[in-house]
């Protein structure tokens, strides 16, 4: 067999397990991601799960990058608009995750802060 299928049939199964291990990991912070939310697994991902993902996809949410004022005027909104319901003590739960791992980050472009990408 020729050297380069050799090296081939070896560098092959090392990127495939690489690529396999990467799935389901947040490289911004190193923290797993739940497999049905895509939400980072970190505090407060279960009740900011359980509260925004009742009414529309999570994706809604991970796509989107906002500054804490910002997570909290949409969420005004949603009340306002949507018939959001009183977050009460979980509101300020939801309001520092998202801010911790759904912040602006400059490598994302087209994200205006405080308003939904897909209004």
């Amino acid at each position: 067999m020729p050297p380069h299928r050799r090296l081939r049939r070896l560098i092959l199964p090392v990127l495939a397990v690489s690529a396999i291990s990467s799935i389901g990991v947040s490289h911004a912070d190193e923290k797993p991601l739940d497999e049905v939310s895509g939400f980072v697994i970190d505090d407060g991902w279960e009740l900011t799960n359980a509260h925004c993902a009742s009414c529309h996809s999570a994706k809604l949410v991970t796509q989107n990058r906002m500054d804490r004022d910002g997570w909290q005027e949409t969420i005004r909104l949603m009340q306002a608009e949507h018939g959001l319901w009183d977050l009460g003590g979980a509101e300020p739960v939801i309001i520092e995750y998202l801010d911790l791992h759904y912040s602006p980050d400059e490598s994302r472009s087209g994200v205006r802060k405080g308003r939904l990408l897909n209004e």
